[in-house]
This record gives structure tokens, sequence and C-alpha cells, in this order.
């Protein structure tokens, strides 16, 4: 094998892992990369106060905590980008939110901070139970994107307690700038960092028995996250006190007991499936399975922790993994959610996708060690693990639904580009109009600048080609023809066209002829000749004394490109239409 593909087999090993992982979480649920929507929180909590707010909505809270790289991503868009690709770029950001945490995961496997093994880790990652409410969604977007941070501190924490025994950890300075940066970005999106990251720091600065913060790229991130818990714990007004709110669950043994069976036992046995049996169960006989089910979670633990030379690491991650998961119980009920709604399933199914993900990656993990071990292979440890293995599979159901909006996106964006004095309309979104927003004057601009449908010709705002436009080929001695109807009475002194050519060529003229249906014969504008054209500008085609046109009517347009004698074009010209409106004609003249 030549050197230089050996030096590279390594990153080809670790990208077809990533590339595995995208596939197969893709055809989890295609239809959601392929027809992309808004969800929930993207409409009135992110966009809208993006545009109400401006650079100030980065530093607003929602739920009770900092959502910055959402915020991030709003502002960009609000301030960049045509209302009409929203959907696709927040897509795209869930995608690397998505895939960061992989990326970070088969870097650190590379650098000899974790072992191959935790490649079994991707399963659960990519095909964990609950995948309705976390699956590709911007909102959502934070249980993954702080998750790469997280085992970074993990493995350069882990390989500072090992102390002298340990290679030295060493970090190219411009390296330490961007995960610093990455640091900032995933400690105030979301409480997740903090919740892993603080008990790591104290846990560490108890182990080595002095106070330091080295390496300073990651401490001081870690120390920041505290800031959301500040936010989250004593800023935010709830409904219930904390005392109420344990004094009301203590009450209620029973949704207890419902909670912990579909929420943290359920997923690790293949997803609902298993809690729909136990929960028609009697109450003892339910709580007796439940016991077994956490019986072999604590022997999967067992079996991985002895084979650790940090179990240490392992049982701090469980204890962050159960925090995460009682306290988002907690906070449910001091928000005043009723008791019923806590055992619904998947309801705040992203506080528990750490611990599906983390005890599944154990179960997994002790599976392959026994199996391995020829000593252990035949054991009891391994008959039990491989009955766990074969009820998951059993159990298993992929419940990732198909998402719809009450109204096509599209459809109430080009309402919105017929709306008289563009006034901003609501725009509904998926999961309900409690999540509609509607669009500024500066986004109806961008959004409009390429819909020249029934609008005044305007040579600044529409006079570039905007990305939304596609081109509709006119070949030349041919004539195009397509029908448009005013929206109100005008004098029509003359059409604007969104014109390219191909190939530059530019000879010949082009001639436009409007037949209405009060005309006997149709009226032909002026000729335009092509060598004057620019490249996707507006081509301003003149009517002698004007058009007068009315509301209502059906007007055919024929567009010809005419050929000089002796001349023989090679290209042909592109009509620019919108894909919101199928019509490439701008209007200039007088109602």
């Amino acid at each position: 094998m030549p050197v230089a593909l050996q030096k590279l087999r390594p990153l080809l090993v670790s990208a077809g892992f990533i590339g595995l992982c995208a596939l197969f979480y893709f055809l989890r649920r295609p239809s959601i990369s392929l027809e992309p929507l808004l969800y929930a929180e993207d409409g009135s909590i992110f966009l809208q106060t993006a545009i109400d707010s401006g650079v100030h909505s980065i530093f607003k809270t929602y739920a009770g905590y900092s959502h910055l790289l959402q915020r991030l991503v709003a502002l960009f868009a609000v301030n960049n980008l045509s209302p009409l690709d929203y959907p696709q770029f927040f897509l795209a950001v869930a995608w690397a939110s998505y895939l960061v945490p992989l990326c970070c995961m088969e870097a650190l496997i590379r650098m000899g901070f974790f072992g191959r093994i935790l490649r079994f880790s991707y399963i659960p990652y990519v095909f964990y139970p609950y995948g309705q409410e976390t699956y590709l969604n911007l909102p959502n977007a934070y249980i993954f994107f702080p998750l790469g941070f997280i085992l970074i501190a993990y493995a350069v924490y882990g390989r500072l307690l090992q102390g002298s025994e340990a290679p030295p950890l060493r970090v190219w300075p411009g390296f330490q700038l961007l995960l610093f940066l990455y640091g900032l970005v995933a400690v105030f999106t979301g409480p997740f960092a903090a919740l892993y990251g603080l008990p790591l720091l104290v846990f560490v600065l108890l182990k080595r028995r002095r106070l330091s913060l080295a390496p300073v790229w990651l401490t001081v991130p870690v120390l920041l996250s505290s800031v959301q818990l500040y936010l989250s714990q004593l800023s935010y007004s709830y409904k219930v006190s904390t005392a109420e709110a344990i004094s009301k669950l203590l009450a209620r043994p029973d949704v207890l007991l419902d909670w912990f069976t579909i929420h943290l036992v359920s997923p690790l046995f293949g997803g609902y499936k298993p809690g729909w049996y136990l929960r028609v169960l009697p109450e003892p006989l339910q709580l007796l399975l439940v016991a077994v089910m956490v019986a072999v979670v604590v022997l999967a633990v067992r079996v991985v922790s002895r084979r650790m030379r940090q179990p240490s690491l392992l049982y701090l991650a469980m204890f962050s993994t159960m925090v995460l998961s009682l306290s988002s119980l907690l906070v449910a009920v001091r928000r005043g959610a009723p008791l019923a709604v806590l055992t619904v399933e998947d309801a705040g199914g992203r506080f528990f996708f750490w611990n599906t993900v983390l005890f599944l990656t154990i179960l997994i993990t002790a599976f392959v060690l026994l199996v391995r071990d020829r000593t252990t292979r035949q054991g009891t440890a391994s008959r039990i693990l491989a009955c766990w293995l074969i009820l998951s599979i059993v159990f298993y159901h992929n419940n990732v639904a198909r998402r719809a909006a009450p109204i096509s996106y599209s459809e109430q964006l080009e309402q919105q580009c017929r709306v008289p004095g563009k006034l901003p309309m609501e725009l509904q979104i998926f999961a309900g109009p409690v999540w509609s927003f509607h669009l500024g004057r500066p986004q109806i601009d961008r959004l409009c600048a390429g819909v020249m449908h029934f609008t005044p010709m305007n040579s600044k705002v529409s006079d570039l080609l905007p990305r939304q436009l596609q081109p509709m080929p006119l070949h030349t001695g041919r004539t195009m023809r397509f029908p448009v109807v005013p929206q109100e009475d005008l004098k029509m002194e003359a059409v604007g066209l969104m014109i390219g050519t191909n190939n530059r060529v530019n000879h010949g003229v082009l001639r436009l002829c409007v037949q209405s249906p009060s005309a006997a014969a149709p009226v032909c504008s002026a000729d335009v000749d092509k060598s004057r054209l620019q490249d996707n500008h507006i081509a301003r085609f003149p009517f002698t004394g004007g058009l007068a046109v009315r509301s209502g009517e059906t007007l055919e347009f024929s567009l010809s490109d005419l050929d000089r004698p002796g001349n023989s074009s090679k290209g042909e010209t592109a009509i620019y239409v919108s894909r919101l409106i199928d019509s490439p004609v701008a209007f200039a003249g007088v109602s």
C-alpha cells in the first residue's frame, strides 16, 4: 500500500463511519430532508425575535435558558436570506449540529483519547427509539451541538487525571481558539453543557487537589456554563415552587412509576412498546419487571466499568444524565404541567435522549466485551445481555412520523407578495398556530424582489437576478406565450422582463406583443435590440401611447426572438420566472 494512502486510511475510515451514520439517519425519515419545514419555535420564538429585536435577540432567553446557536442562525437568516430559503438553511444547521459530535468522536478516537469500541455508540445515536421530537430540527439542535464539546471535555480532563502517565496534551494555538469559540456557543446553547461540564470540572479539581484553569480554552467555557443554571433556577419565574412540585410528585407514586417506565426504561428495550405492556399490569408486577430491567442495566455498567482505566468518569456521566432526567421532571411540574402529561410518549423527549444513548451504549458495549472474551462468552452475563439484545430488536420501532404544515409555506409566501402595500401576514408553520410569525418589511422586500407579478417595475429592487428565479428558454426564431392577469386597472406604458442570454449571443431583436380579450389584434411593443441587453437585468419593452388593461382580464403575452437576416444564433435567450409565481412580468404604468 502506498505511504500516502496509509496516512489517509484513518481519515477515510472516519469519513466512512460519519457518512454511514448520516445515511442511516437520513433513511429514518427521508421526507424531513427532502421537504424542509420550519419547526415550532423556529417561528414565533427565534425568527420573530430576530426580526423584531435584531442583534439584541441573541441575548434573550427562552424557557429559562439561552439558545445562542438558534439565535445566531435566525439573525443571519432574516438579514441575509430570502424567507423562501429559511427552511433549507435551518435544516442544514440541524444536520451540521447532528454531525459535529460524530466528527469530534472520530477525532478523539484517532488521537487516542477514546477506544475504537466507542464506535458502537453510533448505533443508539442514529437509531435511538424516541426520534419524533428530536429528529432534525433547529429548536432541538441544542441536544446535539453541545455534545461534541462535552466529549472533548471528558477526553481532555480524563487525560489530565492520568497525571504523568499520560502523554502531554499539545493543541495548536489556532485550534485552541476554534475550540474555545465552539465551547462558548455550546455552553450558551441549552443547559446540557452545564449539567455535564460543571460536575466534571469540580471532580477534576478535587482529584488534582489544586485550583487550576488549565487548559484555559476548555475550562473558561465550562465555568461560563454556570450562567445557564442561574438563568434556569434564579431568573426564571415558575408557577410552582420546588417544594410544592416535589410534594405533588410524591403524592402520586403511580405517575412516578409510569414516568420512569416510559421515559427511562422502555427506550432501552426497543422503544414505547415495552411500556405499553408494562403499564397495563398491576403496579406491584410493573414495579418488579422494571426493577429486573434496571438490574440488566446495572449488570452492563459493572461489565464496562471493570474494563475501564477511569470508571469514575463513567459514573460521573451517569450521574449527570440522571440529574438531567430528574430535573426535567421537576421543571415540568414547576412550570405547571398537568401530571397526566408527564407520561405522554415522547413528551419532552429531548431531555431523555441523553439517558437513552448513554445507557444503550453501555449495554451494547458490555455485550461486545463479553462476547469478544472467550472466558465470558458462554457465561450468565452474556446470556442475559443476549436476551436483552433480542428483546430490543423485537420491540424496536422507528417512531419518526411525517411532518406537515397546516398551509404550504411557499404558498403563504406567494400570498404575502400579493398583499397590497406589502403588509405583513401571519405565516403558519409546523406544530400549530401558536408558533406563527410575520415578516418585517426588509424580509418582504427581499422575498418579493424576484416576484415580478402585478408589481411596478423597480430597477433598484429587481435589477439583479434573485436566486429564486428559474430560466424559461426562448429559442431564436420562436415565440413564447404566457398568460398574465393584472390585479388592477392601469395604463401600461411598458413591461419589464428579466432577461438572460446564453453564450453572449446578443444580435437580433426581441418583440413583445399583448393580446387582450377586448382588442381585435395584439398590440406590440417597440423592438428591443439584443446587442444592448445586459445579462440578468430587466429589459424594458415600451408601448407607444400606452396600453390600457383591466383588472381580472387575462392578457396573452407573446415574446419573439427575431434574428437579423443572414445571422444564425448559436445560443438562446432565457426569460426568468419566479419560483413562487410562474410569471416573469413586471408592469410599469399608472392606475
